[in-house]
């Protein structure tokens, strides 16, 4: 079980008088298959069912799309040691040589000191 049917789960659960996927799926405006197929989760789902479900347990959207992606597989799974993807290398800093541009932007800031101080000064 995923955490986007955690948060579906949740929700069932928390009815005072229960309710049954069929229902909750017509809640989200969705089939009950569709909704069932978020237990194990292979694709990511429209938006709008993720919004539907954001809205009607009153889970933030971003916790939701992020159930989601996590259980998708596009990103780790918190804890997850594996480690399927690479890390990132990070790129060297390139040396920047500055060019005519950059004294320009300094000599302009220098005077706009001058500018506010006269602008301040003005009767």
């Amino acid at each position: 079980m995923g955490k986007l049917w955690e948060i579906v789960q949740r929700h069932i659960d928390a009815q005072p008088y229960g309710v049954s996927q069929r229902q909750l799926a017509s809640k989200l405006g969705m089939s009950p298959t569709a909704l069932g197929n978020w237990r194990e989760l292979k694709a990511l789902p429209a938006p709008t069912n993720l919004h539907a479900l954001a809205n009607l347990t009153g889970t933030p959207y971003l916790r939701v799309l992020d159930a989601a992606l996590e259980d998708a597989g596009y990103i780790p799974k918190v804890g997850d040691e594996r480690g399927d993807t690479p890390p990132m290398k990070q790129a060297a800093p390139a040396a920047v040589e500055p060019d005519q541009d950059d004294y320009v932007l300094a000599a302009m800031d220098d005077n706009a000191d001058d500018e506010i101080e006269a602008w301040q000064n003005e009767p």
